[in-house]
């Protein structure tokens, strides 16, 4: 995180002031560093994709781009006011306990070939949102949107464009990178 480019960083920063207008941001905790938070999510994250993948393949190919590391160095998460169905951007505890809940449902199905993704959010009542944390992937970065859909269903619609490395029949539910995803849900 150290390392993050300046400019990535103060796109990130840039694009969440904007958004401050429309979600209520997540304090960190009292007594909690951002730096902490982050470091404690990224080693679970890591432990718990051990238990589907060989721990050499995780030590190699998990990474949280560092786009989304930015976005969690000055936001604990966010949520839309008073929209009980509104966007939710996970804080790290939540990032933790709901990817591992899903790998765990979803860990029978998965095919070899999805990779490493983790839940960053969700809005209405189907709509999780993955980030691609494996380098391995092409679509390391990437933020899908999985309505009714996770990258470990061998026919969901994100496996299947993982798949066929194809995903412009999906580009709605796509985004390149963490900030393009911020630029698209701004006002």
């Amino acid at each position: 995180m150290d390392n993050a480019p300046t400019s990535l960083c103060g796109a990130v920063q840039e694009a969440t002031e904007r958004l401050k207008a429309w979600f209520e941001m997540t304090p960190w905790d009292q007594g909690s560093t951002s730096l902490e938070s982050i470091n404690h999510m990224t080693v679970a994250l890591a432990a718990g994709f051990t238990a589907y993948f060989a721990p050499a393949d995780v030590a190699e190919r998990f990474v949280i781009p560092t786009d989304y590391l930015c976005f969690l160095q000055a936001n604990n998460g966010w949520r839309e006011p008073g929209d009980g169905y509104g966007l939710y951007m996970h804080g790290t505890s939540l990032v933790i306990s709901n990817t591992q809940y899903l790998c765990d449902v979803m860990a029978e199905m998965r095919p070899a070939t999805a990779g490493m993704w983790i839940e960053i959010g969700h809005y209405l009542d189907k709509h999780d949102l993955f980030l691609c944390c494996d380098r391995q992937l092409p679509y390391i970065g990437m933020v899908v949107d999985g309505h009714d859909d996770h990258p470990w269903i061998p026919d969901g619609y994100i496996n299947s464009w993982v798949m066929e490395g194809n995903p412009t029949p999906y580009s709605s539910f796509f985004y390149a990178s963490f900030l393009q995803y911020l630029h698209s849900i701004e006002r």
